[in-house]
């Protein structure tokens, strides 16, 4: 079984999306999420954890987006284990590692948007890294595509 899963860029102008350009140097985004069949998107926010936010909602909070529909060999894998991840932490020591370029996402309890977008592709039978970055961002997440 082969198909897609539907990825969102975005970026904000508050100063939490310019801290997180910044720290990625000044790259084109600062958040992304999985988008649903469901029109939701799946996104880790800070002070909110992992959570499921209807489209509408998402697209009003960020003036610019992009979307990337990446073929996976089992896509119907993706948008499930992401659910399942609704309710867990936002990982705030991922923020510090993007500003130290230096850390480890392979917590499993904890997420930033990077992290769970890419663990969801991972999930779906798209492993896009032959080793795992110390830390990733929105940017090198888009610019793996």
């Amino acid at each position: 079984m082969s198909g897609r899963l539907v990825l969102v860029y975005a970026r904000s102008h508050t100063v939490g999306g310019l801290l997180i350009r910044h720290a990625d140097r000044f790259g084109r985004w600062s958040h992304c999420g999985i988008v649903t069949p469901e029109s939701t998107v799946i996104e880790a926010r800070a002070f909110r954890g992992v959570v499921e936010t209807p489209a509408a909602e998402f697209y009003a909070r960020y003036p610019t987006v992009e979307f990337r529909n990446l073929d996976c060999p089992d896509p119907t894998r993706g948008v499930p284990w992401a659910r399942n991840q609704v309710g867990k932490g936002y990982d705030y020591a991922a923020l510090l590692g993007l500003a130290l370029r230096r850390g480890s996402w392979a917590e499993d309890d904890r997420w930033h948007c990077s992290e769970l977008v890419e663990a969801a592709l991972a999930e779906a039978g798209r492993r896009r890294f032959i080793d795992a970055p110390a830390v990733i961002s929105p940017n090198l997440s888009f610019m793996v595509i």
